[in-house]
């Protein structure tokens, strides 16, 4: 896949037109479907200094597009979202379906393992959760459109509270089932174009495949608000991860009458709350015995007074297997951890992830 065409659309988004965040997720996510729907002329790009790698997957290229909104903007203040990079999902996502020997629980990923993002962003912990089922399968485990189709559909569910990037939840796992079959593969520049009509033609069924998928990831991303709503409510899940949003009554971003929604159905919901905890709590709420949550969260939660509600609540209901120290990876500048929890109070250790974090890639923190 040929990236320029898309930074270069970014760019000029970006630096020239000055749009708003939303317009800019609205034409990303245009762009995103038309990309993934037909092969385009990538002639007229203009050259870039700076992008990703010319041959990652077009999934892939979703979230670094995806990453790349205005991080200044009001509306991103006012919602508390950031985009996750797509190594600190990653690493949180391997502390959690891995052992403390490094085995893969019960081949987790593979053996069906339900996810559930409630606050998924363009999808990047989905994206990774269904990259880690293909490669913990044998090698023609998830070799297939089809295959992979099946395994979104079984397997990984969302929930997004804004419709323009929800869209492009739904376009990267679009993308990857398509790559089951080589549709959106990445490939060197020269050969990204050429190569994707060839394999359009190969299939000759790249209209019905895209049309099938479409439906499917439209089907599992579901456009609500996690806490407020009935989205998945009835369904229990055995991992549900994810960055939801940071943000607290203190800073009076969130509506008079959404606050008293939110006091009346949460436990949490008391004093200067932050919405993380919330979603903390759900997230109990929507586990089958045996499940885990892994969040990506505030450090500050483990020793402000106003999470101590949060605190006691993760020591009554609660083992913790995991805390990840993620440094600083998002412009908002605050501390980040990665809480991994199951079942029923333990203590834990701060620990260091292996992988360093890269540049954003996507999901939303809110995702």
């Amino acid at each position: 896949m040929n990236l320029k065409p898309w930074l270069g659309y970014a760019q000029r988004a970006l630096c020239e037109r000055h749009i708003p965040e939303e317009a800019f997720a609205s034409a990303i996510a245009n762009l995103a479907e038309s990309w993934i729907g037909q092969p385009n002329d990538a002639s007229s790009a203009p050259a870039l200094a700076l992008f990703p790698p010319d041959d990652i997957p077009l999934s892939e290229a979703i979230l670094h597009l995806s990453a790349l909104q205005p991080q200044q903007q009001a509306l991103k203040k006012n919602s508390g979202q950031y985009f996750t990079p797509l190594s600190l999902a990653e690493n949180l996502l391997n502390a959690s379906v891995r052992k403390s020997n490094g085995t893969v629980r019960a081949e987790s990923c593979g053996k069906g393992l339900t996810f559930l993002d409630p606050a998924c962003g363009s999808g990047v912990f989905l994206y990774v959760a269904a990259r880690m089922a293909a490669q913990v399968t044998p090698s023609s485990g998830l070799d297939t459109t089809r295959k992979r189709a099946t395994f979104v559909n079984d397997c990984l569910f969302g929930i997004e509270k804004d419709p323009q990037v929800a869209r492009l939840a739904r376009a990267t796992l679009t993308a990857w089932i398509l790559e089951g079959a080589g549709v959106a593969e990445g490939v060197g520049v020269g050969a990204g174009i050429r190569a994707e009509a060839e394999a359009e033609a190969r299939l000759g069924v790249h209209a019905t495949i895209l049309a099938e998928a479409a439906q499917i990831t439209t089907a599992k991303i579901l456009c609500d608000d996690a806490l407020l709503g009935n989205a998945w409510r009835s369904s229990h899940f055995d991992c549900v991860v994810g960055n939801p949003p940071f943000l607290g009554v203190r800073r009076g971003r969130i509506p008079v009458s959404e606050k008293a929604a939110l006091q009346h159905r949460f436990k949490t919901a008391q004093g200067q709350f932050d919405l993380y905890a919330l979603f903390v709590e759900d997230a109990l709420t929507r586990i089958n015995e045996g499940g885990f949550i892994a969040f990506v969260l505030p450090r500050p939660l483990l020793s402000n007074h106003y999470s101590a509600l949060l605190r006691n609540l993760l020591a009554r209901e609660t083992t913790v297997h995991n805390i990840l120290d993620f440094g600083k990876p998002f412009q908002a500048g605050v501390e980040i951890i990665g809480l991994v929890a199951s079942g029923n109070s333990a203590v834990s250790t701060v620990t260091k992830p292996e992988t360093a974090i890269s540049s954003p890639s996507a999901g939303s923190a809110n995702a």
